[in-house]
């Protein structure tokens, strides 16, 4: 037998009562189905805010109208862009880490978790351009290496430096 349900009154300004009147959810067709349908929403929601792989997927359903759409562009105009692919889960990733790491780990060991989910986004933009990058502009990343190629030279010559004092 499933618990009894209580009834419950609110009062509401016109413009939620039309915003609840033109909302469309799934299976819920009345106004008191669709406030039942966002308040197990909003339940949910706060369930998930500490499961890493529910915000993950949270996150990928938020962004793929986006990538729904490029996506659909993409074979209109016959190109591709790996960059893109590889951002979807990228962000994805980064932002459910971001969002539940600082909770289960030391300071330092949810920095080194953001910091080794950047550099696999630093990565994977360097490795791009080894060869012919597979984006919609082949040389889209060329400008962008002059800079990142002096960092490096400038960290190197940091990282020596240090090493000789030891």
């Amino acid at each position: 037998m499933s618990p009894k349900s209580l009834p419950i009154s609110v009062r509401v300004s016109p413009e939620i009562v039309e915003f609840i009147s033109e909302l469309e959810l799934q299976e819920a067709i009345t106004p008191s189905d669709k406030i039942r349908a966002l308040i197990k929403e909003a339940k949910d929601h706060r369930e998930k805010a500490e499961d890493v792989t529910a915000i993950s997927h949270d996150f990928r359903t938020t962004l793929q109208d986006l990538f729904l759409t490029l996506r659909e562009r993409e074979l209109e105009e016959k190109v591709h862009s790996e960059l893109f692919v590889f951002l979807n889960d990228w962000l994805a990733d980064l932002t459910s880490y971001l969002m539940v790491g600082h909770q289960e780990e030391s300071l330092a060991d949810f920095e080194r978790g953001v910091v080794e989910r950047l550099f696999r986004m630093m990565s994977m933009i360097l490795r791009m351009n080894i060869s012919t990058p597979l984006c919609y502009n082949p040389r889209v990343l060329d400008d962008y290496m002059g800079p990142i190629t002096e960092f490096v030279r400038l960290i190197n010559n940091r990282v020596k430096g240090a090493k000789a004092n030891v």
